[in-house]
């Protein structure tokens, strides 16, 4: 999994405070980002896509177009953090932007008006 190579990193700096780990992951964390500059289409999958699902909760079944987004998005949320820690502020700026991006992209296709997410699972209840 591609988020593997940017939660993991983070999750040891997160417990260890080592900003190491980030120096020596920070590109391949990025990578996940080596993509075209993206357009709102590219925030969402698309309808055809090999994902990884909520394996988590197995008798349900969370869509995996939520879980992908959701997944996208809190990667590009450790990045950002990531950058931060490293004193990168123009990354920091670039993919906090593209997480606010990503965040609205969700909301718009999966969240409704009272508040549920896309799905009848844990995942789909009230996000509040």
């Amino acid at each position: 999994m591609a988020d593997a190579g940017v939660i993991c990193p983070w999750t040891i700096y997160d417990v260890y405070g080592d900003r190491r780990i980030l120096e020596r992951h920070y590109d391949a964390m990025t990578n996940l980002f080596r993509l075209p500059e993206p357009e709102q289409a590219w925030l969402l999958p698309p309808d055809k896509y090999h994902c990884f699902g909520d394996w988590l909760n197995i008798h349900d079944n969370t869509p995996n177009d939520v879980i992908c987004t959701a997944y996208f998005a809190y990667s590009t949320k450790l990045t950002a953090q990531a950058a931060e820690v490293l004193g990168k502020a123009d990354d920091a700026a670039k993919y906090n932007e593209l997480y606010n991006q990503i965040k609205a992209a969700f909301n718009q296709a999966y969240v409704t008006d009272d508040g549920h997410i896309k799905g009848d699972t844990q995942p789909g209840m009230y996000s509040r």
